[in-house]
């Protein structure tokens, strides 16, 4: 009698996991996948000084919303120290807030961008594009997001610096013109 009854169970769990089974393939609640994020592109323009002659090498560094939360809070805590170690200098002679704004502009990219280049590793270079000679640079299959462009350029014994925002919603090209020079 004991073989019995186990053979009853055997064919009780078989029969209640091939329900389960059954019942689950013919769910028609299941959630149809999430439509793909939007992507767009970034068409961008940035105009040399003419006192500096044309850069020797120019690069515009798109920074994601994470990326760029992260840079401009280092600019800001950068900027906080700075003002309140020289303040009384600053108080003496304002234009050195200048050189204080720029030092710091320079050291919180040159942070970020050793960040992203570790955390991203091969990757990184994705988030870097060339400035042609004419200015211009390009980048495409950007996810939707808001975005800060930084954009660095040597001219001479001159580092140059370029800030700008950029919202990407779709797949319109957004453009961008660097027109916010720190340095």
């Amino acid at each position: 009698m004991g073989a019995f009854t186990a053979g009853r169970r055997v064919v009780l769990t078989l029969f209640l996991l091939l329900t389960a089974v059954s019942a689950a393939a013919g769910q028609t609640d299941v959630a149809p996948p999430d439509p793909p994020a939007p992507v767009g592109s970034i068409l961008g323009h940035v105009s040399m000084p003419e006192e500096t002659g044309p850069a020797e090498s120019a690069e515009a560094l798109l920074m994601s919303p994470e990326w760029a939360l992260q840079w401009r809070g280092d600019v800001q805590r950068r900027l906080d120290a700075y003002s309140q170690t020289y303040r009384r200098a600053i108080e003496r002679d304002p234009a050195i807030f200048r050189n204080i704004s720029l030092a710091a502009y320079r050291e919180a990219t040159a942070y970020v961008l050793a960040e992203m280049q570790r955390i991203l590793g091969d990757g990184f270079r994705s988030w870097v594009e060339t400035i042609s000679p004419e200015g211009r640079f390009e980048y495409e299959n950007v996810p939707a997001g808001d975005y800060n462009i930084v954009v660095l350029a040597r001219s001479g014994n001159r580092n140059l610096i370029w800030t700008g925002t950029v919202s990407v919603t779709g797949p319109v090209p957004e453009f961008v013109e660097m027109q916010n020079r720190i340095q």
